[in-house]
């Protein structure tokens, strides 16, 4: 009765047995080599993944989008902390990025890191002062076959109080399942503070990660 061989992708064969004319007809002698060359297969399958699974960065520069409000930017980069500073605090604003991501693998988390109280304002807010509207960070999926963008997943921060907000700190998504093809692309959305209890120069975005996990 044919049996199911599982595949050995931790070994790489550097030779294999060859059948001679001269061998018995018999099961082994031809099962020895073509399980080799399986492994070998399974082995560089796995390899060619090798390197795809962490975290990647998306990469916070020049944004597509940084949007207006009283005729100046929300955002602003700052050198000296290597981080985006909301220097507006009439609106949110939309930072949008380029995700860049390997060809193959999955998506599985979304990570931003600010501090409330990171850019150079030096005030910090208040006990009890968390801004009515909280930073969120957002995927998106471009892809050819379908239209506009699609929402993977969105997240918004959510601190204890506000000095925990003030601090560095990272929120985001777990548990996501989005595979990664040749025919889509990513975006990621961040927006900041806004309401009662915003403030100026004080709110920086300084980073943003992707988990990505290898797929078969």
């Amino acid at each position: 009765m044919p049996s199911s061989y599982n595949l050995n992708p931790d070994t790489f064969h550097s030779s294999v047995t060859l059948v001679s004319d001269g061998d018995e007809p018999k099961a082994d002698n031809f099962n020895s080599p073509i399980k080799d060359c399986g492994d070998n297969t399974a082995y560089l399958e796995d390899k060619a993944f090798f390197g795809v699974e962490g975290y990647y960065p998306v990469r916070l520069g020049l944004p597509f989008e940084n949007e207006q409000h009283a005729a100046s930017d929300v955002w602003a980069p700052s050198v000296t902390i290597g981080a985006w500073v909301q220097v507006q605090n009439g609106a949110a604003g939309k930072l949008i990025f380029a995700a860049q991501t390997p060809i193959k693998g999955r998506i599985t988390e979304l990570w931003a890191e600010i501090a409330g109280a990171g850019g150079p304002g030096g005030v910090g807010h208040v006990p009890g002062g968390l801004p009515a509207t909280k930073p969120t960070v957002s995927l998106y999926r471009v892809a050819y076959s379908e239209a506009g963008l699609t929402l993977v997943t969105t997240a918004t921060d959510a601190p204890a109080d506000a000095t925990a907000y003030d601090a560095v700190h990272s929120f985001g998504s777990t548990g996501l399942t989005e595979d990664i093809g040749s025919t889509r692309s990513y975006l990621v959305h961040f927006t900041g503070e806004a309401g009662a209890g915003a403030l100026v120069n004080e709110l920086a975005l300084y980073k943003i990660m992707l988990k990505i996990e290898a797929t078969p």
